[in-house]
């Protein structure tokens, strides 16, 4: 994620970061964006979608201070960011959203600028929407398109090798 941010996005070292992280592996894997994009000097801070977001073995190997994260209320300004990583859910959702989710949904989409990680929050991979959807810029999947990338209409989509066995005629 924070290889594709500094090869894709114009003046990378200059831009502000937000990474949005729920609880399960997709905030996870903003966490880990969160650590790479700081060691590239990208200025990047992670808004945790609520206090049991907090993946401590994650934050414990990569060293995230206290003063690195938020726990999103009203009072975060998706705004004060040139970027967002949506790192809320990932390929799992299957189930209809709160109103807590469908608040954070709806005010990350105040941002334009929206990278999410493996779907965009509230896209179900089978395809389906929930009530709300993160409306991305550019998504990017691990190992191979899932069919929902092909269901709706994706913006750069790019699909990251991450060693998976690559399979031929059916076997």
């Amino acid at each position: 994620i924070a290889e594709y941010f500094c090869d894709k996005i114009s003046n990378p070292f200059n831009q502000k970061v937000g990474i949005v992280c729920g609880k399960g592996n997709n905030g996870g894997d903003g966490i880990v964006s969160h650590h790479y994009l700081k060691r590239y000097n990208v200025s990047s801070e992670i808004i945790l979608t609520e206090i049991s977001s907090i993946h401590q073995k994650l934050f414990k190997k990569y060293k995230i201070s206290n003063d690195e994260y938020v726990i999103y209320d009203s009072t975060v300004d998706f705004n004060e960011y040139d970027w967002i990583i949506d790192a809320i859910f990932g390929i799992g959702l299957s189930r209809k959203l709160d109103k807590l989710y469908l608040n954070i949904i709806n005010n990350v989409n105040s941002n334009s600028n929206i990278i999410s990680i493996d779907m965009p929050s509230g896209m179900f991979s089978n395809g389906s929407n929930s009530k709300s959807r993160i409306k991305s810029k550019h998504v990017i999947t691990f190992g191979y398109p899932k069919l929902g990338h092909y269901l709706n209409v994706i913006n750069n989509l790019y699909i990251k090798d991450i060693g998976f066995q690559k399979y031929k005629n059916g076997k």
